[in-house]
């Protein structure tokens, strides 16, 4: 018979005291609410016994994952080695906010020794913020009273903490997206602006009241269900928003409800890209636009010095292939020998405009991301049309012919395989790591064929050529944009026009 540790006894005995306090704080049939104490506040485990869904869904989520992920852990590391530990916070205080807050860590490197409700972004440390002082960087300001914040302007009564209504908790609030950003908008030691996806937000016309949509929104990373907000409260149906918070990145070690958390993601994926794909007669090339139709951000988005988006596009005569790109011949994706990549992210430079590849090192960030959808504005068109790029496969003399079929796919990875690779042989990750990074294809109405017969005729704006289309779901757009690709980094000067 396997003989337990003490510690590991002691350990399975605190958690069933928190398991009987939490449920003597829920109450129950004869049994009084007790409040809770700060130091059961804190701990996520002490939540699960009233809110199970939530517990549940924000177990398996990246949010809970943030400060278990090899590469956040491998980052950090090696941040702080080559900043001579002025790094300090920096990266742990968004990936495991209370350990920074309660002052159980200068660094991030010592997680492994700190208690569990110390690690990841806790049911407690967004709960209790109280307000946000600025737009990046998590400059939010917890409340000292233990009063935790929602989204529900009338909350039960004898609960076993305090609950008070927030604008920072509620979606339908456009304050409700600052709180998000406050995280997920990040400026390094040196200003580079390294994840703009809160200040990418703040240019669509999903941040326009009356009708904006906050990252907590149902169609967003928040889904909306109804019921009960607690086990004490089940007489009372209320809008609720799902705790698991799918975006792009995905557990690579064992982690709960990784399948669920995959499944989201691909889901929210999806149909986030509307590709126009023509054949046009005049150049006899085909012309890609793409428009970021559902997010509420650029495509890609977070850390975009990390992300990899792309395009593969293959032609065929019969079943020959006679033209493609962004396929296995395009690897490596940087500095890639595929003359007609089309591919996005953000390139880092140095002051001497050298390009580097860790996001702590640039002094500059530039990217090609699809920006997010925007209201048209007959006084500044660019932005319009910028929100709609447009490139031509080849580049540069035209297909043989026109094909008998092309095939589309948009393809994202979470990480790169250069800076996954980089930290592999500087001795900070594992190499088991870099194959598990999340990656996708997208599907629905973004991986699809064209062919003469599905297309439908339409005129280029500029030069009158006829073109055959497929449009997918929307209109066609005359109002495009010359793309960039970042296959090849090269500072860019800054954009004068707005």
């Amino acid at each position: 018979m396997a003989v337990r540790s003490p510690l590991r006894i002691a350990y399975a005995f605190r958690l069933a005291l928190i398991g009987l306090a939490a449920q003597a704080a829920c109450g129950g049939k004869g049994t009084p609410v007790v409040p809770l104490d700060r130091e059961s506040l804190l701990d996520p485990d002490a939540c699960q016994s009233c809110h199970p869904t939530a517990y549940r869904e924000w177990s398996g989520s990246m949010h809970a994952y943030a400060s278990e992920d090899p590469v956040f852990r491998a980052m950090n590391a090696r941040a702080q080695k080559e900043t001579d530990g002025a790094l300090g916070t920096f990266c742990v205080k968004c990936h495991a906010p209370m350990a920074v807050q309660t002052g159980m860590t200068p660094d991030g490197l010592n997680l492994d020794t700190l208690p569990k409700k110390m690690k990841g972004v806790t049911c407690y440390f967004c709960h209790a913020v109280e307000s946000v002082t600025d737009t990046h960087n998590n400059p939010l300001k917890l409340a000292e009273d233990d009063s935790l914040f929602g989204p529900f302007s009338d909350p039960v009564a004898s609960t076993p903490h305090k609950g008070i209504y927030s604008r920072l908790l509620d979606s339908a609030t456009v304050e409700s997206a600052s709180m998000c950003g406050a995280c997920h908008d990040i400026q390094n030691l040196q200003g580079a602006h390294v994840e703009r996806t809160f200040e990418e937000w703040g240019k669509t016309r999903f941040s326009q009241p009356p009708n904006g949509l906050t990252c907590a929104s149902s169609g967003c990373h928040m889904k909306a269900t109804t019921g009960p907000a607690s086990t004490i409260s089940t007489n009372k149906t209320l809008t609720l928003h799902a705790h698991a918070f799918p975006a792009v990145d995905l557990a690579v070690t064992d982690f709960p409800e990784k399948d669920t958390q995959r499944a989201q993601a691909q889901a929210l994926l999806a149909d986030l890209i509307q590709p126009t794909l023509c054949y046009n007669t005049l150049t006899q090339k085909m012309d890609l636009t793409l428009e970021n139709v559902t997010a509420g951000h650029s495509f890609p988005s977070g850390a975009t010095p990390d992300r990899r988006a792309w395009i593969e596009l293959t032609a065929y005569s019969g079943d020959t292939v006679t033209y493609s790109t962004g396929g296995a011949a395009a690897m490596p994706l940087e500095n890639s020998a595929d003359p007609d990549l089309w591919l996005m992210r953000d390139c880092l430079f140095d002051g001497a405009g050298t390009e580097l590849k860790m996001f702590w090192q640039a002094t500059t960030a530039q990217g090609n991301a699809v920006p997010g959808s925007v209201i048209q504005d007959f006084n500044n068109p660019k932005t319009f049309n910028q929100s709609h790029p447009k490139w031509s496969f080849p580049q540069g003399a035209g297909l043989p012919g026109m094909p008998d079929r092309v095939n589309l796919k948009i393809h994202l990875q979470a990480i790169g395989d250069d800076v996954l690779k980089d930290l592999v042989d500087t001795g900070y990750l594992d190499a088991s790591i870099p194959p598990l990074i999340a990656r996708y294809e997208l599907g629905g109405a973004s991986s699809f064929d064209w062919t003469p017969a599905t297309s439908s005729p339409k005129n280029d704006p500029d030069t009158r050529a006829a073109l055959l289309c497929i449009v997918k779901p929307i209109a066609f757009r005359t109002n495009t944009w010359p793309a960039d690709s970042n296959a090849h980094c090269k500072l860019k000067p800054p954009d004068p026009s707005p």
